[in-house]
């Protein structure tokens, strides 16, 4: 599986130009001419992993609800087993 920095890589590549990744963003550098096909491209390159990491959470999300929905049919199902075992406790201590 390709990394966004190897993408990134091939786009530099591709458009004969140089990038930085740092905390304010990526910088493209490089002729003029190329800039805007390459902007572009890297926008597309953005939407897609932008996206992709999107879908994830969303499947984690769907995952926690999951296993929340389940956790908590678990503890339905040991309450009214106690609850069982507690009525069953009284009648016996009735007789």
């Amino acid at each position: 599986s390709t990394t966004f920095t190897e993408d990134l890589d091939c786009l530099a590549s591709k458009f004969g130009i140089e990038h930085n990744i740092s905390r304010m963003g990526v910088e493209l550098r490089g002729p003029s001419v190329a800039m805007p096909e390459a902007k572009a491209e890297l926008q597309q390159l953005l939407d897609f992993y932008l996206k992709g990491q999107q879908q994830q959470e969303q499947r984690q999300a769907e995952m926690d609800r999951a296993a929340m929905a389940r956790m908590a049919e678990e503890r339905q199902r040991q309450e009214a087993a106690e609850w069982a075992a507690w009525e069953a406790a009284v009648q016996q201590w009735q007789q």
